[in-house]
């Protein structure tokens, strides 16, 4: 590992694309997480099939995990057989879930390259940047890399501690949704009419105007029957 973290500090602009992502979240103060993904057999595929077919192949993979990330995510460099993605506005739990994704998707993969019949198997370590945090583009691409040295047995999946704890400390959206739930109804037992509509009216803004018909015909259903609109609701 000594030796690919030695290539990546003397190939600063790779990092260039990091380093917007980075500055773009500190300055917004949200989160980023940075993947490395390690394709196992890949250097031994190199001395089999050859350096030019190696090269059809990341282009091939590239473009597999295009159609798996979000337009947003980036690819930040392909170092040897590891390819480092950026994930910006990305807290470790959507990073693990985009992981497991991309794990199960590329083990399954079967490609031909010039006749030859290729199956990957993947690594990927996770680490993130927090508001708070202060980290280098370098520094994340380094620790994020050492991740996969510092395992002597291959792991599908392995997250820095920073990760692990921003992953267990993140609700789920089923969690975030009851947790909305608890506090519009909270406004509304307190009577705070003006809380509660300021809290809804950027979310009923971006209705489409099929869902502004349907809220409102469900209004109206509330004020005749409220059981009724309560049972509509909990259908959505």
């Amino acid at each position: 590992m000594t030796a690919v973290t030695a290539s990546l500090g003397t190939e600063s602009h790779s990092l260039a694309l990091l380093n917007q992502h980075l500055s773009f979240c500190q300055r917004h103060q949200l989160p980023l997480s940075l993947l490395a993904i390690h394709f196992r057999n890949l250097a031994s595929l190199a001395e089999e099939i050859g350096i030019e077919r190696i090269r059809q192949l990341k282009t091939t993979l590239s473009q597999h995990l295009s159609r798996i990330k979000r337009l947003e995510d980036s690819q930040i460099t392909w170092h040897r057989g590891y390819l480092i993605l950026s994930l910006p506005g990305t807290d470790a739990r959507g990073a693990h879930t985009l992981a497991t994704r991309i794990n199960q998707s590329v083990n399954q993969l079967e490609l031909d390259i010039n006749e030859y019949q290729v199956c990957l198997q993947t690594n990927i370590a996770l680490h993130c940047h927090l508001p708070g945090n202060n980290d280098s583009a370098r520094e994340l691409v380094t620790n994020t890399l050492c991740l996969l040295a510092s395992k002597q047995e291959p792991a599908p999946l392995i997250l820095s501690e920073r990760a692990r704890q921003n992953h267990q400390d993140t609700p789920n959206s089923e969690q975030r949704q009851q947790g909305l739930s608890r506090e519009l109804c909270k406004l509304v037992r307190l009577g705070d009419a003006g809380a509660l509509l300021s809290t809804l009216s950027p979310a009923i803004q971006q209705l489409d105007e099929a869902r502004r018909l349907q809220l409102v015909d469900m209004l109206l259903e509330a004020s005749l029957n409220q059981p009724a609109a309560a049972s509509r609701l909990a259908g959505q």
